[in-house]
């Protein structure tokens, strides 16, 4: 992969990012693998377990959140298809937790009953007043609710501890 990110956010999750040119292929041991959920921002890149049987498509042009549990803690083979960017939600080092992800994708009032952390993807959507950038995220808590407005550009995905 030509740039690769990795950030700790708090004890719940890592988050990662890669960029890779087309025809790159990349290789995550199993012992690193702990990513549960993909979404591309723009091209497209396949992931499969080497000698395996289930490969993954993960595209920029559908703005899907693609759920890629079945190579949690296996080695996984990437190829880029095109030039790519991709953001990924990860387990935190020493959690055992399973989560679930979603877009959101129309404006909403916005409740959790669970443990639930909200990451903005892509353009500027508003959360409760305030204007997010790619990669803000927030913690979200129980007791209190959350006005959310997608404006035109905006990408939230909300991940909840199943």
């Amino acid at each position: 992969m030509t740039l690769q990110y990795i950030k700790r956010c708090g004890d719940s999750f890592i988050a990662c990012a890669a960029q890779g040119i087309k025809g790159e292929v990349g290789l995550e041991s199993a012992k690193d693998r702990r990513t549960l959920f993909n979404y591309c921002f723009y091209g497209s890149v396949k992931i499969t377990e080497p000698f395996g049987n289930s490969i993954k498509t993960i595209d920029g042009k559908k703005g899907q959140l693609v759920d890629v549990k079945e190579f949690l803690g296996k080695t996984v083979v990437y190829e880029f298809l095109e030039d790519t960017h991709t953001f990924g939600f990860n387990l935190g080092r020493d959690s055992k937790d399973d989560w679930s992800g979603k877009l959101i994708e129309k404006n909403v009032g916005l409740q959790v009953t669970k443990k639930s952390i909200l990451v903005c993807l892509d353009g500027s959507p508003i959360v409760n007043g305030k204007t997010l950038s790619r990669y803000d995220y927030d913690e979200l808590l129980t007791t209190k609710s959350y006005d959310i407005d997608l404006k035109t550009d905006g990408v939230l995905a909300l991940f909840t501890v199943v």
